[in-house]
């Protein structure tokens, strides 16, 4: 009777080290599907998709923008079982190309890049729910140079939107669009590449004024702020001169994108390094020569998107996603993979990317987290 007793003891007690041991482990994401889903978007006769920018207001009504030499493969959508092509050809005459997309529902989503072959137009479309419908943004003020360029970004706070690109900021107040006012040395010569609202007092913008430079890079980087005149003023900046090596001695921050963390608000500064503002006091905390854009549900679960690479903060480690190829098979060959943005809502995460050689055709990686 001892012997049994002592053995259901060892038993127990066994039971309790293994117990402990896995509530010890360091936490992981919470990664249930462990294989990625690759679709291609691309057709046939088509020479060129460069996918550039994705959004979705769900994991079943995602977006995918970008390029295509055909004007037919420019906008992609997912409905939570196949990617098919919205077709704005009937509605939307001309050679369209889109930057990015952003969008408040379902019902209400917005598109930005340039219409025109040689000389491009900002031109800006909207998705009401039931068409996409090209939306004039110049207003009256006319004139060449008052339209012609090319819009990079556009992102918002319900009802408010800002459109960005080169020399420009169109802003609009739930009713209608206007051109802001960006107080940069210089005049023009700059390109907006991101805007992030981190509230309805507090938006930022990114832009880049780069010089020419036959040795090497050459450039001055810009952090705006919106003032409540709409003014832009420059909240920081550096100028950065370097020949063949990483960074310069003055470089500050990320200077290609922008990331406000939805749990904290917190603003981030993307590319190379990963910056967080910290209220004017930087802080960096990741780099990687590759990275131009991160995203995320809060500042413990945030990817990170390199030319080549993706990379995962769980709130504690980066890991590097080894699942994800750097090439691409393509018939009898291998071409390498150019990654070019992401989304989730924390149940899904989808990362694009597109070939580097023609034909280029879109990538589009997607795993269910949860």
């Amino acid at each position: 009777m001892r012997g049994f007793i002592r053995l259901i003891l060892v038993f127990i007690f066994a039971f309790l080290q293994l117990l402990l041991i896995q509530c010890n482990k360091p936490s992981e994401p919470e990664f249930v599907d462990l294989s990625w889903k690759v679709d291609t978007l691309w057709f046939d006769n088509e020479f060129q998709i460069a996918v550039r920018g994705i959004w979705g207001s769900s994991s079943s009504d995602v977006y995918v923008v970008g390029h295509s030499s055909s004007s037919l493969g420019e906008m992609w959508h997912y409905d939570g079982v196949k990617w098919s092509i919205v077709n704005l050809r009937e509605r939307i005459r001309g050679v369209r190309s889109y930057s990015d997309v952003f969008g408040f529902s379902d019902k209400d989503v917005w598109a930005a890049g340039s219409i025109g072959f040689w000389i491009r137009t900002y031109h800006l479309i909207h998705y009401d729910g039931v068409n996409w419908n090209y939306v004039p943004i110049w207003g009256s003020e006319g004139g060449y140079l008052s339209k012609h360029g090319y819009l990079t970004t556009i992102d918002g706070l319900y009802p408010r939107l800002w459109a960005g690109g080169n020399n420009v900021i169109f802003y609009y107040d739930g009713s209608s669009w206007m051109r802001d006012s960006i107080e940069i040395t210089g005049g023009r010569g700059f390109v907006v590449l991101d805007i992030a609202p981190v509230s309805d007092t507090e938006v930022y913008a990114l832009a880049n004024r780069e010089y020419s430079d036959t040795l090497g890079l050459d450039f001055s980087s810009y952090l705006l702020r919106r003032n409540d005149s709409g003014i832009w003023v420059v909240v920081d900046s550096f100028r950065c001169n370097y020949r063949y090596s990483e960074r310069c001695d003055n470089w500050k921050w990320g200077r290609l994108s922008l990331w406000v963390s939805p749990s904290s608000g917190e603003l981030y500064l993307v590319g190379p390094d990963l910056t967080r503002w910290n209220s004017g006091h930087p802080e960096n905390i990741f780099y990687h020569p590759g990275l131009i854009k991160v995203f995320g549900t809060s500042d413990n679960d945030i990817w990170a998107i390199t030319y080549k690479a993706i990379f995962h903060f769980d709130g504690e480690n980066w890991r590097f996603i080894n699942e994800l190829p750097n090439e691409f098979e393509m018939g009898y060959e291998s071409v390498g993979l150019i990654y070019t943005d992401g989304w989730t809502d924390g149940s899904s995460v989808f990362i694009i990317a597109h070939t580097d050689n023609f034909p280029m055709k879109g990538i589009v990686f997607h795993r269910r987290l949860k």
